[in-house]
């Protein structure tokens, strides 16, 4: 499986602050660590060559919401 080494996926909805809210993964964060509200910056992980996926991962230093 191409995405086998992903799982498990946390899947999540996330909001940009231009506007727009994309379906997305988040990445290099254990699943407890996720919360609703967390701020995160977008990584772009190449899924075949040329082709790059955005994924999301926790922003550096930033005091995180406890919402679940």
């Amino acid at each position: 499986m191409a995405f086998e080494g992903d799982i498990p996926y946390v899947a999540a909805w996330v909001d940009l602050d231009e506007g727009p809210r994309l379906t997305s993964n988040i990445v290099d964060c254990p699943i407890e660590k996720v919360r609703i509200g967390m701020e995160v910056e977008a990584v772009f992980e190449e899924a075949a060559p040329g082709i790059f996926l955005p994924k999301f991962k926790p922003a550096p230093a930033t005091d995180q919401p406890a919402f679940l």
